[in-house]
């Protein structure tokens, strides 16, 4: 949700009770203290379970004075029961914020995915640090009990929420309308804990064109390519570059031939292949598809075209630099004509949500800024701190005359890992 938000511009921020709980708990005894077992959770506990809703609520005090200005924020706690979502409600009303609350339930009775996640969290909480797995993984399970002996589901009478079955198996929701109903609930549909790889790669944008005149080459497509002058030459990053006539078999080269273990080669066989409509991109996906027509799947996608702006445009954009007061200024502009980044991200949106909803890897066939829009989403990062190819190895390959293809994997971490390949 956090990717999703903030990927869009939104200014947004995870107020999580546990991190609170471990920092304050460190304050006091220097590491890790009772605060973090699984007694301190058990309901029995009346001055554990007093600590718990106090701290709750003060860190819900530092949500509401964020969101007081417009922002969006995600209350990351167990509020497992009605008295919590209750006290929440009053509290947010008590303090006349005029706070929209949505509830995000997610419910799980599927041994699968339960194993996953308790095995991931042991890995990554801070909570199980200097235990052994087995010993933070019995004490995870003990935590769990206490939760479920007081748990309580979100009833209608409770307002907005979204209830999520085994991670999207089936989708519940109610009073949910306008953004929340148009991206929101897709998104959260589309999301699950299937591990698959993402591979993306932007073509090269070919070298301008001189003394064009047609409409449409009156437009850039690329930040990173020549300036030109819209009333003179110009340049799209949808033709194809004489220069990389083997683009598809360099893509097909990599793709069947990229290293894999004996397990990858099992689970990793089939591929989704994301197009750009542009002409390069159907061929080299179609080159990519013609080795093996059975395990490969082509969906040609518009959104995945380039980024069109306008000569005035681009100047405004390039003179931004890292300035993060004229990027945001940036993000909605559209100059003289064309696109904005507000633009790209509305119509990626979709994309992102093929890329979240496929149980295959996907490989991405695209050009250079939309690729970066969705390296961004991928690294918690908004479009504009990606916008430039200057931003991290991974944009600035993506943006290179050689082309290349980002390998994206998923960690026990929580943060995916990316890797770089040059084809």
């Amino acid at each position: 949700l956090y990717s999703f938000f903030h990927w869009g511009d939104d200014e947004i921020k995870v107020f999580n009770v546990g991190s609170y709980r471990r920092r304050l708990s460190e304050e006091i005894s220097g590491g890790r203290s009772g605060n973090s077992d699984a007694a301190f959770f058990d309901s029995k506990n009346t001055d554990a379970s007093e600590k718990r809703e106090a701290l709750a609520m003060m860190v819900f005090d530092e949500l509401l004075e964020w969101v007081s200005k417009g922002r969006v924020a995600i209350f990351d706690a167990t509020n497992s029961t009605t008295a919590r979502r209750t006290a929440l409600v009053n509290h947010a009303t008590q303090k006349d914020q005029g706070v929209r609350i949505v509830f995000v339930e997610s419910i799980c009775d599927d041994q699968r995915v339960l194993d996953a996640n308790m095995r991931a969290k042991v890995k990554a909480s801070p909570d199980f640090k200097g235990m052994s797995f087995e010993a933070g993984l019995a004490d995870l399970k003990t935590r769990l009990e206490h939760y479920e002996s007081r748990y309580e589901t979100v009833k209608d009478n409770e307002g907005c929420y979204i209830k999520l079955f085994n991670f999207s198996s089936k989708i519940h929701t109610h009073l949910c309308f306008g953004r929340l109903a148009k991206t929101l609930i897709p998104f959260v549909s589309a999301i699950h804990t299937d591990d698959r790889p993402v591979y993306i790669c932007a073509l090269p944008p070919a070298k301008p064109k001189k003394n064009s005149t047609t409409p449409k080459e009156s437009r850039l497509s690329e930040p990173e390519v020549q300036q030109t002058d819209t009333s003179s030459s110009s340049s799209s990053d949808d033709d194809t570059d004489p220069n990389l006539p083997d683009l598809g078999q360099r893509l097909a080269s990599f793709w069947w031939g990229r290293p894999r273990t004996p397990c990858q080669l099992q689970t990793e066989s089939r591929v989704l292949v994301l197009s750009s409509t542009m002409p390069q991109a159907l061929a080299a996906a179609e080159t990519v598809q013609n080795h093996n027509q059975q395990l490969v799947t082509v969906v040609a996608v518009s959104a995945l075209n380039p980024l069109l702006i306008t000569g005035e445009h681009f100047s405004h954009i390039r003179d931004a630099g890292t300035d993060e007061n004229k990027l945001r200024d940036s993000f909605k502009d559209r100059g003289t004509g064309g696109e904005s980044y507000e633009d790209l991200v509305t119509r990626l949106e979709s994309v992102v949500m093929d890329i979240e909803a496929a149980i295959d890897p996907v490989l991405v066939i695209t050009h250079a800024t939309p690729a970066r829009a969705l390296l961004a989403y991928f690294k918690n990062a908004s479009v504009l701190e990606c916008a430039s190819p200057a931003s991290s190895p991974e944009a600035s390959a993506l943006a290179d005359k050689e082309p290349a293809v980002i390998e994206i994997r998923s960690s026990f971490s929580g943060y995916p890992t990316f890797k770089i390949h040059w084809i």
